[in-house]
């Protein structure tokens, strides 16, 4: 696979990005990507409607409610009026509560969680402040730019040091830059001011796994995604006013690959097809709360017990194999005890013991209340979770189950499937039914009608008071 550094490349990828910033219109959009975004808005929004009751989502709350701030944009489903960063570091935290949010493949996975929220803030403000409407169609097309470029710039580095899964850095690291750039989009600026923006969103870039993957790490990798988020809205606001900064972050000698990277990128994962191939954006949509590792373990161990009508007190042993990556995330050092509200999310003992004792995991099983009544420590000891070298693809996982009788059962998951529409819908439903403020059922459909018919929508205010439990009256 072709790679570069910029001793070897004469095109500035810049230009060519800030090219298809500029140029992309809803028009030139394939129709199956506009339902991609659908998918993200809606599955994003459930998340975060069911992630404000998080730990981290409530304290959050409380610091940035205690702030006497300009009223620019909205906490989504609590109504509150805050200042534009503030608001879209809480709606992209809540959003990540339960790490129960859409995810894209490819190694660049947390996406959605950033710019969903960023976008939505964003246009409310250039409506509320800015006097400029955004319709469906143009918040389609600036999330497109903030998934689009969040995922290519994460994907792309190469040589030893790799800036996606496994590098260290996260999807927050990058989303600065993208968020700079739909925010640009939106906001009408130039391409110069979008090229500021989006290096001032570099300047800002944050979020790495130093703090996030261990004992006490979950808090702060719920709180990392708003970070990021926060920081590319200052990007663009401070872009707005004028502020500059040197523009070849690529390229350049302090370049995006040569500090999070050993300066080496794959041009066609940044730069091929720009504008034309959207595949990358399909969303992949999690079936259980937490960690993306932690989908295939939970699935092949619902399918072992639910079909084997298994109960705790039958099992003798559980074996649990996944890759390496998948390992370090979710298994290291874990096991010996109850997690912490934050820390579950990230535990392959947890969620395999939930699996087996309750025959389901639901967003209620990892709250502080589900994880204290959850009744698993007995069967922790039975489960063993095992670094294969040998697998290669990530998500995926082989589990064993061994009973006190002698029987064994298998269960090899290679590839777990996003969840389909109407499985969507139900899990949207059920996201808005735990939250601590809840909707009414027609104030549900209307969310989801709006959504779904997304490019008709000819002001994105009328979504985000759609999204207010408060700011409700039934239609």
């Amino acid at each position: 696979m072709k790679s570069f550094s910029k001793k070897s490349y004469s095109i500035k990828a810049m230009e060519v990005i800030l090219d298809y910033i500029h140029q992309i219109e809803y028009s030139s959009i394939p129709s199956y990507v506009s339902e991609y975004v659908k998918v993200h808005v809606l599955d994003t929004l459930g998340a975060l409607f069911a992630g404000s009751r998080a730990k981290v989502s409530q304290r959050l709350l409380s610091l940035i409610k205690g702030w006497q701030c300009r009223k620019e944009a909205t906490v989504l489903l609590y109504g509150h009026k805050t200042l534009l960063p503030w608001a879209s570091w809480l709606n992209s935290t809540m959003v990540r509560g339960f790490d129960y949010e859409p995810i894209l493949m490819g190694g660049a996975t947390h996406v959605p969680g950033s710019i969903i929220p960023a976008a939505l803030n964003l246009a409310e403000y250039a409506e509320s402040r800015l006097g400029k409407r955004i319709s469906g169609k143009e918040l389609i097309v600036s999330i497109v730019i903030g998934l689009d470029l969040n995922w290519r710039l994460r994907a792309a580095g190469r040589g030893k040091k790799t800036t996606g899964m496994g590098s260290g850095w996260l999807a927050e690291t990058f989303s600065p830059i993208a968020i700079a750039a739909l925010g640009g989009k939106l906001l009408e600026f130039t391409k110069e001011q979008i090229n500021y923006a989006m290096a001032i969103g570099f300047c800002q870039s944050c979020g790495h796994y130093g703090a996030t993957v261990g004992p006490n790490g979950g808090l702060m990798a719920q709180l990392s995604q708003g970070l990021g988020t926060k920081n590319g809205i200052l990007a663009v606001l401070l872009a707005a006013k004028g502020f500059k900064a040197f523009k070849d972050i690529i390229g350049g000698k302090w370049g995006l690959y040569i500090l999070f990277g050993d300066g080496k990128y794959d041009t066609n994962i940044l730069l091929g097809n720009l504008g034309t191939k959207f595949d990358h954006l399909r969303p992949y949509v999690k079936k259980y709360p937490g960690c993306g590792a932690l989908q295939a373990p939970v699935e092949a161990t619902l399918r072992i017990v639910n079909k084997e009508d298994l109960n705790p007190e039958d099992v003798a042993e559980i074996k649990v194999k996944i890759d390496p990556l998948s390992y370090e995330l979710v298994a290291e050092g874990k096991g010996n005890t109850l997690p912490e509200e934050g820390d579950a999310l990230w535990d392959c003992f947890y969620a395999v013991a939930l699996a087996v004792k309750k025959k389901r995991v639901s967003i209620e099983d990892f709250t502080e209340e589900g994880i204290k009544g959850s009744g698993i420590l007995d069967l922790l000891p039975k489960i063993k979770i095992i670094r294969d070298k040998r697998k290669k693809v990530r998500m995926g996982a082989e589990v064993e189950i061994k009973t006190k009788r002698g029987y064994v059962y298998c269960e090899k998951i290679e590839n777990l499937d996003s969840l389909e529409e109407q499985t969507l819908i139900e899990k949207f439903k059920n996201c808005c039914n735990v939250s601590p403020k809840r909707f009414s059922k027609s104030q549900i459909e209307l969310i989801i009608k709006q959504v779904k018919e997304l490019e008709n929508l000819d002001s994105v205010t009328k979504l985000i008071k759609k999204c207010i439990v408060s700011n409700f009256e039934d239609e």
